[in-house]
């Protein structure tokens, strides 16, 4: 495809030395995104153009218009199959160039944790796992305590956590809470405590939430998440005052609609639960009520025989009942 030019500055835009994920990092992949598309769509209508000549200069002098050509042929050939085929090469040229800028970040000399994580994102947005998990693995084996490291490893612990697998995801959220990033090490402990709820590990769960809160600096919205986690794995161990405090706070300050008008459900039913008997129990004043009306009912006998002590009792049990 002769793209030699275009691989060039896409591996010098997406090798850096920079450890850190920063704003600066971002738009060179956004840059490089942007030329790898530029390129390859000048390219696929120049080899369109190659291929439906006559059709396209027999169209051109229609001024040629897709939208306003709708299914018109030419010699033929149709609006729609020319778009096509422009397409197809686009996205061949596109995926054989990020294959070559992939290529060209995992054998970069000396190695950086920022040439690994964009080539693990070029790996996720081609679909290619086998690729993203040499890059992880060259991440975690290279550079293991850097914050891209750490950074990917959250990514991969809520794509498991999406999977529904949660020892996968504990594994890769424990991995990403030694971040020194606050942002990136409270929503790991957050994934961390989901998911072990999720496997009714309720014990590691709260200690999991409770890390949330322990960060310095916490989103509004995932500190409000481990709360009601945390009130969820409470209520499980039927530690009711504690699940009903995480419950109300979230009720009370959370921003989003949705989990706070949850929260006030579940803190209905801990209410619920907390005033409710306990089983084949019955309170005290009923006790008492009933004890007194069965006494009552014996001293009305005892009256019959005119029982002076009976007398003394029922004037007694009326005052008790």
């Amino acid at each position: 495809m002769r793209h030699a030019g275009l691989v060039a500055v896409l591996v010098i835009a997406w090798c850096s030395s920079t450890a850190a994920r920063d704003g600066s990092t971002l738009d060179r992949e956004r840059t490089s995104r942007t030329l790898i598309e530029s390129e390859c769509r000048t390219w696929a209508q120049r080899q369109v153009r190659a291929e439906y000549a006559p059709q396209l200069q027999d169209a051109a002098r229609l001024q040629w218009n897709s939208a306003l050509m709708g299914s018109r042929t030419f010699d033929g050939v149709s609006v729609a199959t020319v778009q096509g085929r422009e397409w197809e090469l686009f996205d061949a040229c596109r995926v054989a160039q990020l294959l070559k800028a992939y290529k060209g970040l995992m054998e970069q000399n000396p190695p950086t944790a920022d040439a690994y994580y964009n080539a693990a994102q070029i790996a996720t947005r081609l679909g290619r796992p086998s690729d993203l998990e040499a890059a992880w693995n060259r991440l975690t084996t290279d550079v293991p305590d850097d914050a891209l490291t750490r950074r990917m490893a959250l990514e991969r612990a809520s794509a498991a956590f999406k999977r529904k697998s949660w020892k996968s995801a504990v594994a890769y959220a424990t991995q990403a809470a030694k971040s020194d990033d606050d942002v990136v090490r409270s929503e790991a402990w957050l994934l961390v405590g989901e998911s072990e709820l999720k496997q009714k590990r309720q014990k590691p769960a709260i200690k999991a939430f409770e890390a949330v809160d322990a960060v310095a600096e916490v989103e509004a919205g995932v500190r409000f998440r481990a709360l009601a986690g945390r009130g969820l794995a409470h209520e499980e161990l039927q530690a009711w005052d504690a699940a009903l405090a995480d419950y109300e706070a979230v009720a009370k300050g959370s921003s989003d609609s949705t989990l706070r008008d949850w929260a006030r459900e579940r803190a209905s039913a801990v209410k619920a639960r907390l005033n409710k008997p306990a089983s084949g129990t019955t309170p005290a004043p009923s006790r008492l009520s009933a004890l007194g009306s069965e006494l009552a009912a014996l001293s009305v006998v005892m009256l019959t025989v005119a029982d002076p002590v009976g007398s003394r009792l029922v004037r007694s049990l009326r005052q008790l009942s």
